[in-house]
């Protein structure tokens, strides 16, 4: 079963969007940013981080980008997972940085949650994982 860590914002869609994945088949862990950014350290095997960049419940002085700059620094698992981040920004600074950080999916909003579940179906199968 793949892993998918995905990191949102409880009050925004958090639970429809973890069963559309756990709906693939996938084994989905979740976390407001605050809860990963206090764990210093990520261990678990890792397929997959869902990220969404426009998170508000952040620590202070944090963006979205920062979060993801975190998640690198404390992956300690051994694996390197496909990124599927959502963001309302469609500028090309935010494009670029995207791509510097090793983003696989950069999905805009507002989405529906069928668009962020065809990234990550489209991010998997990339990585040679198969979905429903």
């Amino acid at each position: 079963m793949q892993r998918v860590l995905f990191i949102q914002d409880r009050s925004t869609g958090y639970t429809p969007l973890r069963m559309a994945l756990e709906g693939l088949g996938l084994e989905v862990h979740c976390e407001t940013p605050t809860q990963f950014v206090a764990s210093g350290r990520w261990d678990e095997p890792l397929d997959l981080l869902v990220l969404d960049l426009d998170v508000q419940e952040l620590p202070e002085g944090m963006r979205g980008w920062d979060v993801l700059r975190k998640f690198w620094e404390y992956n300690h698992s051994g694996t390197e997972p496909k990124v599927v981040v959502m963001s309302r920004f469609n500028d090309v600074g935010s494009r670029l940085l995207a791509n510097i950080c090793a983003v696989s999916a950069y999905v805009l909003k507002p989405t529906l949650h069928d668009e962020i579940v065809l990234a990550v179906q489209r991010v998997l199968r990339l990585r040679g994982v198969s979905t429903p």
